[in-house]
């Protein structure tokens, strides 16, 4: 239902669209899904300047009002609950899996793509594999999945933990897994797909 243009009926089609959406809720995986849309997207006034009329309206607008109420303290505290439970956590990580990342590929990823290109050896990038990661760089036929892992990100502990469990459980599923730090990366891109591609005929042999 469209905004009136009539100004009178404003305040009866706010009420009848507040109506309307009385005891409707999202789904877990509707939220999330809306949620990892709106990531990296630029807030309307990120970079810009408000001027001292606006701020002096804004300022007058919100005199008076509680900021901290208790029935904001409340749904705060449930939705923290909410995002904790085990069944959340499972279907953030079932949808975020079926989700391309990153969107954008980083520099490394860059160098070893187009040194595979440029040899014509064909690959999968960023594809879902055992259900938990997406490697870099796959070669799906022959269970090889290849990890371009930064140098500050990869030896954070959490990260490292993260890996470690990606390994092991790539490993078990029989999948050999070819990890590359950044800077070996950047100082030899060529004698590492050399390596890659040796790996590569071994295989098929």
């Amino acid at each position: 239902m469209p905004a009136p243009k009539d100004l009178t009926k404003k305040e009866e089609w706010k009420k009848h669209l507040s109506e309307s959406h009385k005891g409707y809720q999202l789904s877990e995986e509707t939220k999330i899904k809306i949620s990892e849309a709106n990531k990296g997207h630029k807030g309307y006034w990120l970079g810009k300047k408000m001027n001292e009329e606006i701020k002096r309206k804004m300022s007058e607008t919100r005199k008076g009002k509680k900021i901290n109420h208790p029935i904001s303290k409340r749904l705060q505290e449930k939705m923290t609950k909410s995002k904790q439970t085990l069944e959340y956590r499972e279907l953030r990580s079932k949808i975020r899996l079926n989700i391309i990342l990153p969107v954008k590929d980083t520099s490394i990823e860059r160098k070893m793509q187009d040194e595979f290109s440029s040899r014509e050896i064909g690959y999968c990038k960023h594809i879902p594999v055992c259900g938990i990661c997406q490697p870099d760089i796959t070669f799906p036929d022959k269970k090889i999945a290849v990890f371009c892992d930064g140098d500050y990100w990869h030896n954070l502990s959490n990260y490292k933990i993260r890996d470690a469990k990606q390994n092991e459980i790539l490993k078990n599923a029989g999948w050999l897994v070819l990890r590359y730090w950044e800077h070996e990366i950047n100082a030899n891109v060529e004698a590492i797909v050399d390596e890659i591609e040796e790996i590569l005929m071994r295989v098929r042999a």
